[in-house]
């Protein structure tokens, strides 16, 4: 299982990669700390502005653009490793589960006992929503899990896609339902 970290008490600078799939255009935003969001897109524009938007920053802003920039060419740099294991969980036949890649977004408690519970579905497999809003600790509150599961910033590494309706239907998905559809089914073909 990833480990998730409690909440950010004061910002960090963040960096931001970029990488071409199969399954789309992959970017991840990280900090030292960890991985802070990953997005997934037809086009890598696309990308940085998701990322902003999953951490809440001003996209309009010269100075975060700075930031995203200007830190990811640090010789040291912990997320390009990162990004190529989240990559290999997009790429056909990945035996990659993402545990030792550290996750630190941020979130409401709610969200991330949603998040770290999301973390615990095995791969090849799905969870309902009220399944996942059981094993979260939140048994009542199935809509809040499941809205919580729709603002989960770090996809693949925290795989929501593997949470379902009740029905079997694949529900909704951020970075478009047939892509989860793709992910679930090549996870089915490569968890035997």
């Amino acid at each position: 299982m990833a480990k998730i970290k409690a909440k950010i008490a004061k910002p960090d600078r963040v960096a931001c990669l970029e990488r071409a799939t199969d399954m789309g255009w992959l970017s991840m935003a990280f900090s030292d700390q960890g991985v802070r969001a990953i997005s997934i897109s037809d086009a890598p524009d696309h990308d940085w502005l998701n990322l902003k938007a999953l951490l809440k920053v001003d996209a309009a802003d010269p100075a975060t653009s700075e930031l995203f920039l200007s830190a990811a060419n640090r010789p040291q740099n912990p997320g390009k490793a990162w990004l190529e294991k989240a990559a290999t969980l997009l790429a056909d036949g990945p035996q990659h589960t993402g545990e030792d890649v550290p996750l630190k977004p941020t979130g409401s408690s709610l969200e991330l006992a949603v998040w770290k519970a999301i973390c615990d579905i095995p791969r090849g497999l799905t969870w309902t929503y009220k399944h996942l809003a059981e094993v979260a600790g939140y048994p009542q509150a199935i809509r809040a899990v499941a809205s919580a599961c729709g603002r989960n910033p770090i996809a693949l590494l925290v795989p929501c896609h593997r949470v379902v309706r009740a029905d079997g239907g694949l529900g909704g998905y951020r970075w478009h339902v047939a892509r989860k559809q793709k992910i679930l089914a090549m996870e089915r073909l490569t968890a035997q």
